[in-house]
C-alpha cells in the first residue's frame, strides 16, 4: 500500500504547531485519515488553549509590596485623635506620594478609613461594635 506525507499547522498566539501524518493513499483510508488527523488537531488546539489561559491565570512572582494598608493604618492610629490631613499622613508614612495613594485608594475601598470634609483630616472609621 503506498502513503503519502501530510502536514497539519495550527497556531494560537503566537505558538505554531506543525504535525506531519503518513496515511495511506487510498482515497477513502487516506480521508478517514485526514478527519482523525484534524480531529487530533482540534483537540491539541483545545488543550493549548487552556494551557495559555491558565498560565495567564497565574499570577506573576513579581517584587512583594513595600508597604500594605495596615502599615497605612497604623500610622494613622498612633496619629492625634483629631486625624492627619494628607501631606502630614504621607510624611509620616515615609512612603513615596504614589505608594501613598495605593494605599490610600485601598483603605478607602475597604472603608477602614474616613475623610472629614470640613478638616480635610482622614481619621480611621470607628469600629461598629
Amino acid at each position: 500500500m503506498n502513503t503519502q506525507w501530510i502536514s497539519v499547522s495550527n497556531s494560537i498566539r503566537g505558538a505554531r504547531i506543525t504535525t506531519e501524518f503518513r496515511v495511506p493513499e487510498d482515497e477513502n483510508a487516506g480521508a478517514a485519515a485526514i478527519r482523525k488527523i484534524l480531529n487530533l488537531q482540534i483537540r491539541v488546539s483545545r488543550e493549548i488553549r487552556e494551557l495559555v489561559r491558565e498560565s495567564a491565570e497565574v499570577p506573576s512572582n513579581g517584587r512583594p509590596r513595600e508597604s500594605t494598608v495596615q502599615d497605612l493604618l497604623g500610622v494613622l492610629a498612633t496619629g492625634p485623635a483629631i486625624g492627619l490631613s494628607w501631606s502630614q499622613w504621607l510624611r509620616a508614612s515615609g512612603m513615596s506620594a504614589s505608594t501613598f495613594k495605593r494605599r490610600l485608594k485601598e483603605a478607602l475601598a475597604e472603608g477602614a478609613v474616613v475623610k472629614d470634609g470640613a478638616a480635610g483630616a482622614y481619621m480611621l472609621r470607628p469600629s461598629r461594635s
